[in-house]
């Protein structure tokens, strides 16, 4: 795990300034996952970490996604790569969106209309949920990206 990458980053407490839609970017697990084991693609989600800290962009994920992310992890590397990657995502500039009934009641409305979303796209079905609600940009793996990554408006 390139865990050097994040160390070089600056800690922030405070959430980001709001920014224009265009320039609010969700990551799913998969897209950052990708910049902590510096996997092709990682150098898109590490500008956009770089803009962050620059009040230029705004770049978040979901708590549900940070969580398979978490879990991936452990499954992947074990405790030790957990703590590894624990401690270089609280040193990013990332600021992580709750996810409550609210949002889960309101996934489960749109569920059987975005049926097609789970096997057509890539990306979680949370993560598309909150960028199509806010207009905001989806960053995620796969999507036939030659890189690794695909920037994706929703």
């Amino acid at each position: 795990m390139a865990g050097g990458r994040g160390n070089e980053q600056v800690l922030r407490d405070d959430p980001p300034k709001d920014v224009p839609p265009g320039e609010a970017y969700l990551l799913d697990s998969g897209a950052l996952l990708a910049y902590l084991l510096d996997a092709p693609g990682a150098s898109k989600v590490e500008r956009l970490l770089r803009q962050c800290e620059q009040g230029q962009a705004r770049v978040m994920i979901s708590a549900v996604d940070l969580h398979e992310l978490y879990n991936r992890v452990l499954r992947l590397g074990g405790q030790e790569a957990f703590g590894e990657a624990s401690y270089v995502i609280r040193q990013l500039p990332l600021e992580v969106l709750p996810f409550g009934r609210d949002e889960a009641e309101e996934i489960g409305e749109l569920a059987c209309a975005w049926g097609a979303l789970n096997q057509k796209s890539r990306g979680s079905v949370v993560a598309h949920y909150y960028c199509h609600k806010h207009g905001w940009t989806l960053v995620t793996t796969g999507g036939g990206s030659e890189a690794g990554i695909s920037v994706v408006t929703v």
